[in-house]
């Protein structure tokens, strides 16, 4: 790559991979935005509370929504249908804007919604009835308020619900109690809550397990502690034929999909038409599907609401069956021929279904773009250092080889050790008794037991070797003179860091939106959760860069710095899995090896994303100062919903 020293070729290149990215995205926005109204709407608080579908002793809060509706009517004359689109757990109502799009391209009225305690919408998640209680209050404002107040047109005869995992059973669920909804499409459905637990995980949360022990540890507990609480959630105890109930249901789910098995969707299929536990007819359900991908109840009709058909696409798995193509198709077809819409002339016939080469030639172009990128952004990185010199003396303790080896062998123990009680100290307390937590709030609950423990342990290790070795503050990393540096540095890589992760997330249609740890706890909790967190990484950047990086030869060799990478995310594995197994119990962990991989990879993964770059600014600055800020930045991204509490302040 001689080409890339010469300055001129290295500006054109970045240039031009710079005109190719921007290109992508305006390609994108373009060609997908085009034709359709999109709005941001809410649903008031007030107006949730007084619908009255939520549990008393649940939080109300407002519910974020799109409104989504064709710019150019193919039938500016008539009422149009409307559909209602409920995402997934942990995500929120952009990911699946792709399919809402193309609904209203084809003539519909489309309501996005944000799931109570996701996205933008308030409230608190309980994993399947506030899911139902926002769906059917959001069914209620489109009816009685939007329709008047924005014109929409709607038909209320024909109003539809779909959506994809957490989503699709959320419609299974809603569209089999409330008979307004005429038509139904489920991308993804359990039937059993408790059997697809089992399934996938290989234990009960209703029998002594580690299951169970976790469940205990969140809020999840007190939501499905009990078999009525699952059933409640469960689609197979409400759809039936009789009613029918849900009226005019579509069934799609990848055959390669992790959360469920073809089986399973056959039984409460089988459900849907009557024939619950009837195995012939599952097995006759199966062996259809199995051969041709697509089953329909003989004996459905669209006018009484019995209609009902199981699709299973091969070759897409639980995330590709929410974005892929055909499952749009086929859902878009079933609701046009539930509702008597003409989508064949309105949007095949109209030439739209093309979006799938728009989104190849946005994102191959973005891609491009990014990859030419490359090569000029190494060759400008290459050429930027950082001083080491400065600190270098300072940093390496004058101590015998023999005690820094020793050391570095007891610094894990002592971590481990200190670290160990964590869960135990959460149990004894109390502590998951009132906080409500998500799985997001339990690593925060856990980082501030470690943080209790580890500080005395850290601040008696730092005072023995004062004492015997005479070290100083700078000899750990906490020197003055490259401090602002090593601030700004983790700063920029922070934000780098996270900026990417967002890119890829949009253009992938992948956001990875948590909910928000609590959502009522405002800026306070916003702040607290992050000193909790510059807490617990001031400890670790001690502990991994501070005291044992400075005694692992010169700072500037790739060995050690490799070396002590895995150094500090082996030990991080291991003191979770320590921590876990003291509460859980050493046979849970021994007889899970998912719950193995779970608890060590865990603190593993940590360790190494954050091992990598704080390692290197350390090497680079004799600072863990920016480790520390980081880390803290890139952890609070992640366990804060992107931020996401912040987003409720400014809110």
């Amino acid at each position: 790559m001689n080409f890339l020293k010469s300055i001129k070729w290295r500006k054109y290149l970045l240039i031009a991979s710079i005109v190719l990215m921007i290109t992508g995205v305006l390609y994108c926005s373009i060609v997908t935005n085009y034709d359709v109204n999109i709005q941001r709407v809410t649903i008031p608080e007030d107006y949730v509370k007084n619908a009255n579908y939520f549990s008393s002793d649940r939080p109300n809060g407002s519910i974020s929504c799109l409104l989504i509706t064709p710019e150019n009517d193919p039938a500016p004359s008539s009422l149009r249908p409307a559909i209602i689109w409920l995402h997934g757990w942990t995500v929120n109502k952009y990911i699946h804007i792709n399919y809402a799009r193309e609904l209203a391209r084809a003539g519909m009225v489309v309501l996005m919604t944000d799931h109570p305690g996701h996205g933008e919408s308030g409230g608190i998640h309980d994993f399947g009835l506030s899911e139902i209680a926002g769906a059917r209050t959001a069914l209620d404002w489109l009816i009685d308020v939007a329709n008047s107040t924005y014109n929409l047109r709607i038909n209320g005869s024909n109003i539809g619900m779909t959506g994809h995992s957490l989503g699709g059973i959320a419609t299974a669920n809603t569209a089999a109690i409330d008979p307004r909804v005429k038509a139904a499409v489920s991308i993804y459905t359990w039937g059993n809550m408790t059997q697809t637990i089992i399934d996938v995980i290989g234990e009960s949360p209703y029998s002594d397990s580690w299951v169970r022990d976790i469940l205990l540890l969140t809020n999840y507990y007190q939501m499905v502690g009990t078999i009525d609480d699952a059933n409640a959630r469960s689609p197979i105890t409400v759809v039936n034929l009789s009613t029918p109930a849900p009226n005019n249901w579509l069934l799609i789910t990848g055959e390669s999909d992790q959360l469920t098995s073809t089986r399973r969707q056959c039984e409460v299929m089988a459900a849907a038409c009557g024939q619950k536990d009837n195995t012939s007819y599952i097995d006759m359900i199966e062996s259809a599907v199995n051969a041709d991908e697509i089953w329909e109840f003989p004996s459905g009709n669209l006018s009484d609401g019995t209609a009902r058909k199981l699709y299973i696409p091969s070759g897409l798995e639980h995330g590709s069956e929410g974005i892929a193509d055909e499952p749009l198709y086929m859902q878009m077809r079933w609701f046009g021929d539930a509702f008597n819409w003409d989508v064949e002339s309105y949007y095949f016939g109209a030439g739209k279904s093309n979006q799938a080469w728009h989104r190849l030639i946005s994102f191959g172009t973005f891609f491009l773009g990014l990859a030419i990128s490359i090569f000029p952004m190494i060759s400008y990185l290459s050429r930027w250092r950082l001083d080491s010199r400065a600190s270098k003396s300072e940093l390496i303790p004058n101590m015998p080889k023999k005690d820094k080896q020793k050391l570095l062998m007891i610094y894990p123990l002592i971590y481990i050790l200190a670290s160990a009680p964590a869960l135990l100290w959460v149990q004894l307390f109390g502590i998951e008794s009132f906080i409500p937590f998500f799985f997001t709030d339990l690593i925060i609950i856990v980082m501030l037991m470690k943080l209790v423990t580890l500080t005395p342990a850290l601040a008696g290790t730092i005072t023995f070797e004062r004492r015997k070795y005479k070290i100083t503050l700078a000899n750990i990393g906490l020197c003055k003179k490259n401090a602002i540096r090593s601030l700004f540095t983790g700063t920029i890589g922070a934000l780098v860091f996270i900026g990417i992760f967002n890119l890829c997330d949009y253009f992938m249609f992948m956001p990875l939106l948590y909910p928000s740890s609590s959502p009522s706890m405002g800026i306070w909790g916003f702040i607290l959760v992050f000193l909790i967190l510059l807490g617990a990484t001031l400890v670790d950047e001690l502990f991994f860069r501070g005291l044992a990086v400075s005694k692992m030869q010169s700072r500037g060799n790739k060995l050690v710095y490799l070396v002590s990478i895995g150094y500090g995310a082996i030990t991080t594995g291991l003191s979770t899995t320590i921590i876990f197994t003291l509460y859980l119990g050493i046979q849970a962990i021994l007889s899970s090896l998912l719950l193995m991989v779970l608890v060590f990879g865990i603190g593993m993964i940590m360790g190494v994303i954050t091992g990598i770059f704080n390692t290197y600014i350390f090497q680079r600055t004799g600072n863990v100062l920016g480790g520390v800020v980081f880390s803290t930045l890139v952890l609070g991204f992640f366990v804060t919903g992107h931020f996401g509490l912040l987003g409720l302040v400014v809110a």
